[in-house]
């Protein structure tokens, strides 16, 4: 029998790693640039979402598109969702295109995964923010 996979924790892990790499990257409001992909993901889909990170490259995107790539191209997810074999190299908007050529619950889940990822890592960034110093 196999270990289970605990995606959740999967999730939360990738999202502090995501937080990391724009404290890291000194990207100038990170938490602004994780809430318009979450919003752009959830209106537009997920082939919008890529497109935007490539677009907003210097806020962040492309943070954004190499660990969401890396995110759906590794195991345990690059067996469930892509169960032909591994995506063809390229970037982020490569590996949503080859996606949607599978179906539509792979579709759902990596967009779903990738949607807890972001909120996690917006968490974990607006907890990182200064706070106000209180009188």
């Amino acid at each position: 029998m196999t270990d289970p996979i605990y995606l959740d924790n999967r999730c939360a892990d990738w999202a502090g790693k995501l937080k990391d790499d724009l404290t890291a990257k000194k990207v100038k409001n990170p938490v602004n640039h994780v809430q318009k992909s979450m919003g752009i993901l959830q209106e537009d889909g997920l082939y919008a979402f890529g497109v935007y990170q490539k677009y907003k490259d210097k806020e962040g995107g492309a943070t954004l598109g190499i660990l969401f790539k890396e995110f759906l191209t590794r195991d345990p997810l690059k067996p469930i969702l892509f169960p032909a074999g591994a995506p063809a190299a390229g970037d982020l908007t490569s590996v949503i295109k080859e996606l949607t050529g599978q179906s539509l619950a792979q579709i759902f889940l990596a967009r779903d995964l990738i949607l807890r990822v972001l909120v996690y890592a917006y968490y974990h960034l607006r907890a990182n923010e200064k706070k106000p110093e209180q009188d």
